[in-house]
């Protein structure tokens, strides 16, 4: 479960800013709303859900796409020279382009505390850092500064093993891999541990992408999880009796688009969904039938199918979801109910925590979520990303209208919007 995430130096947040499901202590107006978080260990009680507001161009997807090139890079910077490359400095000042992306996660596994990062930039890595809270203090397992590796032998012992075949001759690190990764590949417990549990972190774009719809048909061939869903599916007030999934063969002729045969040339099968629906003649007499669900539905229930596997196993399993750009195609009701869903002790019993960015402003309510649970990013002079909480905010009650006063510029975070019709002038 996460803690904190922090980033500086990365796209457009110049300086370091943070991600935080650590509840505030302060009370909620509503009882209810005290369900909204839960106790992560004993020093954090933590958020079960987390909204990100602000216009756009503002630095929302960049928060977001910081934690996908972190977690990218711990899981292919052993084997993939060019692991490195998802990272992309702050542009607007020179001083920044050539200095190192910081990155940082605190989290929680097997109930104890972790905080790794690390600093670099595409060419390699300037410093790198796990510690552990196994105890009453924080103790490091190891601390990396350029080459030079300082571990813990009684906390990471898999690290001094490693460490020991170095010589002149044999560089066990590159300088651009993450000794981390290195470590979990050769089975060091604890660093395997720590990249597995990151690497349980699920985050989709809410607009679609390939990525997520491939995941998402897979995960609808296990026949458990593809009646859950089309339950879910039903609840949502989609009425469909059945899905079935079929695997096509794909065209490898000159003249289909370049994203399928990006698709065959990964050996990536291409699946059609069809759904089952009810069809009825003049007297009322009905019948299955089954027509492909990408081109026979809706926008809308497109996104629910290829949404539902993800929430309904990080519920399941208790893990982390992150979706950008969360209500695009969804009814403002349906978000809602996806939120409450996570934020309710019944339907959530395993503490899965939910993060997501949104431009819907009916989210924004005391009655659904605490002031600890919206973030908002804005831009500052300099065109840098700021990051605060609503319960950062002085004199913010608990009960007052967050919609209106975030629209009308009270927390700030919303475009600055001219004259539109002067782009019409010759």
């Amino acid at each position: 479960m996460i803690i904190e995430f922090s980033l500086g130096n990365f796209k457009s947040f110049k300086d370091l800013q943070s991600l935080s499901l650590i509840e505030n202590p302060i009370k909620p107006r509503y009882k209810w709303l005290e369900v909204n978080s839960f106790k992560g260990n004993d020093e954090y009680r933590l958020l079960k859900s987390k909204a990100i507001y602000g216009s756009n161009a503002s630095g929302k997807s960049n928060l977001i796409k910081g934690l996908v090139a972190f977690i990218n890079i711990i899981t292919s910077s052993l084997k993939d020279n060019k692991a490195l490359d998802y990272i992309e400095p702050y542009m607007l000042l020179q001083e920044k382009e050539h200095e190192p992306t910081f990155f940082q996660l605190i989290f929680i596994v097997e109930g104890i505390k972790y905080r790794y990062g690390f600093e670099a930039t595409n060419e390699r890595v300037h410093s790198e850092w796990l510690f552990g809270k196994p105890g009453e203090k924080e103790v490091h397992f190891f601390i990396r500064e350029d080459k030079d590796i300082k571990i813990n032998s009684s906390k990471f012992a898999e690290g001094d093993r490693l460490k020991s075949l170095k010589n002149e001759d044999n560089e066990i690190v590159r300088e651009n891999a993450l000794f981390l990764s290195v470590v979990a590949a050769l089975n060091g417990k604890v660093a395997k541990m720590v990249v597995e549990a990151l690497s349980q972190i699920t985050i989709i774009s809410g607009v679609s992408d390939l990525f997520m719809k491939k995941i998402a048909y897979e995960m609808l061939e296990d026949e458990k999880h593809k009646n859950r869903v089309v339950r879910f599916l039903n609840e949502a007030g989609i009425d469909i009796k059945d899905i079935f999934v079929e695997e096509n063969e794909i065209d490898k002729s000159t003249n289909v688009p370049g994203i399928v045969k990006e698709i065959s040339r990964q050996n990536i099968p291409q699946k059609t969904i069809y759904a089952i629906r009810t069809q009825y003649d003049e007297a009322g007499n009905a019948v299955d039938i089954a027509w492909d669900f990408e081109k026979g539905e809706s926008d809308g229930t497109n996104k629910m199918l290829q949404l539902s596997p993800f929430i309904l196993s990080a519920i399941e399993d208790g893990r982390t979801l992150i979706i950008d750009e969360f209500e695009a195609r969804l009814h403002t009701n349906l978000a809602k109910s996806i939120v409450k869903l996570f934020n309710r002790k019944e339907t959530n019993p395993h503490n899965a925590q939910f993060v997501f960015s949104t431009h819907d402003t009916n989210l924004l309510s005391p009655v659904l979520t605490r002031r600890d649970q919206i973030l908002f990013i804005r831009k500052d002079k300099k065109e840098g990303s700021r990051a605060y909480n609503l319960s950062d905010i002085k004199g913010v009650r608990n009960d007052e209208n967050y919609e209106k006063n975030y629209l009308t510029g009270k927390y700030s975070a919303v475009p600055k919007i001219g004259s539109l019709d002067l782009a019409l002038i010759d």
